[in-house]
Parts: structure tokens; C-alpha cells; sequence
């Protein structure tokens, strides 16, 4: 069954428990009622059985008048050769064919078809097996006063469930208020508002917990939202550089003419930026794709410490410019499962920052073992202001680093850590040092 709102789910579920229990409830009263009638019955016969055997009246007419039970049947039998006799009744004839066989001083009580009551006695006198039965109609007795509180369960139970509705609507609505305010708040809020928050109309309830669950994931969205602004605000900026450089050295180009020196030139310059570009494209679509488990399906066998030593093999040319000196403090042979070109950029990109980053006629430490990688320069360092924010995407040191990167690269590394669930981390003293650790 399909319900507009939350509020007629619930009033209808309630009143359907209430049904059942007042269903339940009356059922239970009529049963207890009618219950307590046999009982009563049962008694006025006992007790009529008893005057009966205490004054051995087995052989003369009884008066039913004089025990004051309506409908009464009274009959004697004696039992001898495995028969049942009847010695003596009053003037109603019961329906009894079949007497059971009792034992000297036992009781037994049953209802018949037609809605009597009997009870069967063997007397304990020594007079022979003597039985005495006695029985009357319980219409009378029992069936009008059951149909009298049929009658007041009919008025009462109606009225019941109509209050316990309206009673369950009332608390119903009042419990959900909060819900409907929250929901208009939420409702209010716009994509340009998501610094507003919910505010809380309980204490320590479930609601009040909704009510942090949503601001919560405001929290988070608002977080996203401004990431995505400040990285749509960084790539505008970031792709506005090159493009601005190579049409400034191609307008200057075609201003007039020029020997082929000077157009080699501006071709170099056109070159060089656009490389840059296409590194910074590179770059964003890598991580764009950061995430893709495709990326962890082509995981396998990885030698890390030949990727650290063909690295800075590549990168040689770098290297002597700048003469710099490659210490092994350790170099293990570590393997470990990942994703072999993804691992070729975590390192390159960490030993082409510590080569750039570099003073001339420094040294470089690298240290493997099977849990960590570090690659230790001694350059120009970052200042600790920047650490916590140096694997953000496009952040950049520019007073110390100026020009000549994005700031991916870092990101870069972060992300590829990630999807290996390595742990990369950085140590940096101004001016002295700067340590990247990857924990493997």
C-alpha cells in the first residue's frame, strides 16, 4: 500500500495495532467472562450434588425449586453388571447417553451440543455405585450476559479507536514538526548557501541526529563545492599562462618580418609552451582517472628498486647539469604488488622535485628498504607553513619555486599512493632540506 507521506504510513500502522490490540482485548474479556460463568455454574451444581450425597436423597422425587437454579435436571443412577440404571430424575429428561465411569468420590464436568451444562458425581457412600447427575442450560445463565457486554464492547470499542486516532494523530504530528522544518530549511538552501546550517529543534533524539547528519554532509559539500571552485578558478588560471605566451610569440612573429633565427626562436618559445601545456592536460586527466579501479585490476609483480634506479638514469642529463650526487643510503631489493607505470611517476616525480629543487653540487640520499622509500634533497627546502598544503592540487611555493610546474605533481604522487595504499609524507627545513617518505 503506497502512503503520500510519512505521517498517514504511520497513522495507519498505529491504528492498526490498536485495532488488533482492542480486537485482542475483547476477545480476551468475552473468553474470561465466559470462562467465569462455567466456573460459577459449576459450583451452584457441586453444590447441589453435595446437599444431594450428604442427604442420601438416591431414592425419593427431588425439588428443583428449592436449590433456586433455573432449568435444573437432577437424575440418580446405579451402576451394576456394567450398566448405567437410572433410579430416579427429576421431570426435564437430559441428553446425556453415555455416562462415564468415575472412580468413588470424582467430579466430572462437560458442555453438551445443545448448551448444557452437566455435572457427573460417584457418590462415596457405601451404598453401592450410586452416580448422580446434575445439569442445567446455560442460555440463561451465561449467554445474556455475554451478549450485555458484547452490546457495551460494541459502543466502547468504537469510541476507543476513535480517541486512540486521534490521541496517535496528535502525537504523530507533534513528533514530526521537527521533520518538516528540517525539510523547509533544507529546501531554502541553495547551491550558492551551502555555508548555512540546519538548525536543531530536539535534544538527544534520533532527530537531532538527522539533523547532524545533514549538516554534516553540508560540511562535506560545501568542502567539495569550494575544491571544485577552486580548481575551475586554477585551471582557468593555470591554461590562461600558455595560451597568453604563444599567442604574445606569434603576434610578435607576424608583426613584421624576420630572418630565420628569430622565427627559430619564437618557434622554440611556442614549443616549449606548449609542451608545458600539454603536461598540465596530461596531468588533469590523470587525475580525473585517479580513482578508476580499473587502475588496481592491472596491479602485479613490481621490482621497485629497479624502477628508482632506471629513474634516475632518465634523468641523467639533469642530473650532471646541475652536478648532483645520488647517495644510496640503502637500495634494497623490495617488490611489491602495483601498477607499473603509475609507480614510474610516483618516483620520477619525486626525484625530478628533488633534482629541480636542488642546489648545485648538492647531494641526493635515497634509502629503500622493504617498508619505506625516502628521497632526501638538499635544496632550497619549504616553509612550514606550506608542508600541510603541498600535495594540493596547483599549489605552488612561488616565492622560493617561481615558475616551471603546475603544482600536479604532487597531487600526483598523493593519488598514486593512494590507490596503492602506500603513505607518502614530507619533512622539510627552509632552506636546508626537504625528505619525501613513502611508506610502502
Amino acid at each position: 500500500m503506497k502512503f503520500k507521506n510519512i505521517k498517514t504510513k504511520l497513522l495507519f500502522w498505529y491504528s492498526i495495532m490498536i485495532v488488533g490490540i482492542l480486537s485482542v482485548f475483547s476477545f480476551v474479556l468475552l473468553h474470561q467472562f465466559y470462562k467465569q460463568g462455567i466456573q460459577t455454574v459449576d459450583k451452584q451444581l457441586t453444590t447441589v450434588i453435595n446437599e444431594i450425597n450428604y442427604n442420601q436423597q438416591f431414592y425419593t422425587p427431588f425439588d428443583n425449586e428449592e436449590f433456586m437454579i433455573q432449568n435444573l435436571y437432577i437424575a440418580i443412577y446405579k451402576y451394576k453388571n456394567g450398566k448405567f440404571n437410572k433410579v430416579i430424575s427429576s421431570k426435564s429428561t437430559s441428553s446425556i447417553n453415555n455416562m462415564p465411569i468415575l472412580t468413588k468420590g470424582q467430579f466430572e464436568f462437560f458442555t453438551t451440543t445443545n448448551n448444557v451444562r452437566v455435572a457427573i458425581f460417584h457418590s462415596n457412600k457405601e451404598e453401592g455405585n450410586i452416580y448422580i447427575e446434575a445439569g442445567t442450560t446455560l442460555n440463561d445463565k451465561i449467554n445474556s450476559s455475554l451478549e450485555h457486554l458484547k452490546s457495551i464492547l460494541d459502543i466502547l470499542i468504537p469510541l476507543l479507536l476513535v480517541f486512540s486516532m486521534l490521541v496517535g494523530y496528535l502525537i504523530i504530528r507533534n513528533s514530526l514538526s521537527p521533520v518538516k522544518k528540517i525539510m523547509d530549511e533544507v529546501k531554502d538552501i541553495e547551491g550558492y548557501q551551502l555555508q548555512k546550517r540546519i538548525k536543531s529543534y530536539t535534544k538527544n533524539d534520533e532527530i537531532e541526529e538527522l539533523v547532524i547528519t545533514f549538516n554534516f554532509m553540508l560540511d562535506k559539500l560545501d568542502e567539495s563545492f569550494s575544491k571544485i571552485r577552486r580548481f575551475s578558478n586554477d585551471v582557468s588560471h593555470e591554461l590562461k599562462t600558455p595560451l597568453t605566451v604563444i599567442r604574445g610569440e606569434i603576434e610578435l612573429g607576424l608583426r613584421k618580418e624576420r630572418d630565420n633565427e628569430e622565427y627559430k626562436e619564437i618557434l622554440n618559445s611556442v614549443l616549449e609552451e606548449t609542451k608545458l601545456l600539454q603536461e598540465l592536460i596530461n596531468s588533469l586527466l590523470f587525475l580525473s582517472k585517479a580513482n578508476n579501479q580499473e587502475m588496481k585490476s592491472k596491479f602485479e609483480e613490481i621490482e621497485l628498486d629497479e624502477i628508482v634506479t632506471d629513474i634516475i638514469s632518465q634523468n641523467k642529463k639533469l642530473i650532471e647539469e646541475k652536478d648532483i650526487v645520488f647517495k644510496f643510503l640503502s637500495l634494497d631489493s623490495v617488490s611489491c604488488q602495483g601498477h607499473p607505470l603509475l609507480l614510474r611517476i610516483l618516483v620520477g616525480n619525486i626525484v625530478q622535485n628533488a633534482i629541480k629543487y636542488s642546489h648545485k653540487h648538492s647531494t641526493v640520499e635515497i634509502y629503500l628498504d622493504k617498508d619505506t622509500l625516502k628521497i632526501k634533497d638538499y635544496g632550497i627546502g619549504i616553509q612550514e607553513t606550506d608542508l600541510e598544503n603541498i600535495f594540493d592540487r596547483f599549489y605552488r611555493v612561488d616565492a622560493s619555486r617561481g615558475r616551471g610546474g603546475y603544482g600536479l605533481g604532487l597531487s600526483i604522487v598523493k593519488s598514486i599512493a593512494v590507490i596503492h595504499n602506500f603513505e607518502v609524507s614530507v619533512q622539510s627545513e627552509y632552506n636546508n632540506y626537504t625528505q619525501f617518505s613513502v611508506k610502502l
